[in-house]
Order: C-alpha cells, then sequence, then structure tokens
C-alpha cells in the first residue's frame, strides 16, 4: 500500500528510474494505493529527454512490498515497490516491455490484459 511521497521504482523500458506518488486516487478515503492501481508521480531520475525530472506521469502499480491475498488462500508479497508508466489516453502501457515479474491479478483490470502480454514473467 503506497501514500503519498512513497518511492516507486519503474519497471519498464520508458526510461525513467525512480517516482514519487503525489496522491493515489482511489483505496481508504482516497489515502493509499495497492497493486493494479492508477496513481500520479513526479518523476525523480529519467534518461529520457521527453519526460524530464519533476514532469508529473500516471503510473500503474504492478509490485507493492504489502502481501496481497489471493484466491486459493495464499499470499503473494514483493521486495519493492514498482510501477510502469500509463498512457491515459490511449489505455495502455508507454513502454514496449515490463522487465519484473507481474502478478496474473492484473488481467481482470483494464488494460491489465496488455501488461500482462508484454511482461516478460508472469507469478
Amino acid at each position: 500500500m503506497l501514500q503519498r511521497s512513497s518511492i516507486i521504482t519503474l519497471g519498464d523500458n520508458s526510461g525513467v528510474g525512480v517516482g514519487r506518488t503525489l496522491g493515489p486516487g482511489r483505496g481508504y478515503r482516497g489515502q493509499v494505493a495497492t497493486m493494479g492501481d492508477k496513481t500520479k508521480i513526479s518523476v525523480r531520475t529519467s534518461k529520457n529527454a521527453s519526460l524530464p525530472k519533476g514532469s508529473v506521469v500516471t503510473a500503474l502499480l504492478i509490485q507493492t512490498k504489502k502481501p496481497i491475498k489471493r484466491y486459493g488462500g495464499s499470499s503473494i508479497q514483493f521486495n519493492s515497490n514498482i510501477g510502469i508508466l500509463w498512457n491515459v489516453s490511449k489505455d495502455a502501457p508507454r513502454g514496449s516491455r515490463v522487465r519484473c515479474a507481474v502478478p496474473h491479478e492484473l488481467r481482470t483490470i483494464d488494460g491489465g490484459s496488455k501488461v500482462v502480454s508484454i511482461s516478460t514473467i508472469v507469478v
């Protein structure tokens, strides 16, 4: 679960390395974001000239440190908070490849099947 000013790493090939959340859009009274939520982030480090430091973009969270319950009673937890940049107008990811593991629960969200198809590992 991410709050305002949480640090996330970007796991796609868009050129942005690290971002800071500005405020999750939904969750507990709009204060927290979990896996599969879209949130606004501020770019902290970037190799991409079109997305300089300080620019505000939308990101989809694909990994969180907080454990998520699965259907069979098991849970899944990751070591870091990772997201990918999201193109709001096309409702699709900005990058063409996801370099980290993606949980299969993302198939149920809007545009999540595209994320699962471009990822290298699905857990």
